[in-house]
C-alpha cells in the first residue's frame, strides 16, 4: 500500500547539507543551489511521519558527498532518532537519495523501542523536541567529533551566526 503522506514516507534516505545552517528554514532550494564536489552532509531516514506530530527519523554518523546505502546505514547513528516538523524535505533543502519500499520501522530501526523512550520521556515531564530543518542541521554539526569537524571544514562559529 502507497503512504499518502507527501513528506514523511518510511525508508526514504536524504541527504543534509551541513552548510546551509545560517541560511532560513523558509528559503526554498533547487538542484542549482547545491555545489559540485561539496561534502559536507549527512544523511538520515524516515522512520514514520507522525502526522500533526511530526516526522521521526534517525540521522547517521556518516558524512560525506556520496556513499552507498551500506555505508550510510551500517555507519550507525550519530544520536538517537529525533522528531523533525518536516521543513527540510517540503522546500527541497534535504535531497532524496535512497528509498527502501520493504523498509519496516520495527524491524529495521526499533520503532516501538524509540516511541516508549518519547513516552516515558513525555510522562516524566522532561518532553521532547520537533527540530526544524536548521536547528537539526546545527544539532548535527555540534554532535560531529572535532576531527571530522576539522577534516570536513565544519566549525561551530559556522552555526553561531
Amino acid at each position: 500500500m502507497k503512504q499518502k503522506s507527501v513528506t514523511g514516507v518510511p525508508g526514504v534516505v536524504y541527504r543534509i547539507p551541513l552548510f546551509f545552517t545560517d541560511v532560513s528554514p523558509l528559503q526554498r532550494f533547487s538542484k542549482k543551489d547545491f555545489p559540485v564536489g561539496e561534502e559536507r552532509y549527512a544523511y538520515c531516514r524516515v522512520i514514520s511521519d507522525k502526522q500533526g506530530a511530526g516526522i521521526l527519523i534517525e540521522v547517521f554518523n556518516f558524512i560525506g558527498a556520496e556513499a552507498s546505502e551500506d555505508e550510510i546505514l551500517l555507519s550507525g547513528r550519530i544520536f538517537d532518532p529525533v522528531v523533525i516538523i518536516g521543513d527540510g524535505i517540503k522546500r527541497n533543502r534535504w535531497q532524496k537519495v535512497f528509498d527502501f519500499p520493504d523498509f519496516d520501522a520495527e524491524t529495521d530501526a526499533g520503532l516501538s523501542v524509540i516511541e516508549k523512550k518519547i513516552a516515558d520521556s513525555i510522562d516524566s515531564g522532561v518532553g521532547f523536541q520537533s527540530y526544524s530543518s536548521i536547528q537539526l542541521e546545527r544539532h548535527i554539526v555540534e554532535s560531529l567529533p572535532d576531527q571530522i569537524k576539522e577534516k570536513f571544514g565544519i566549525f561551530n562559529k559556522e552555526i553561531n551566526s
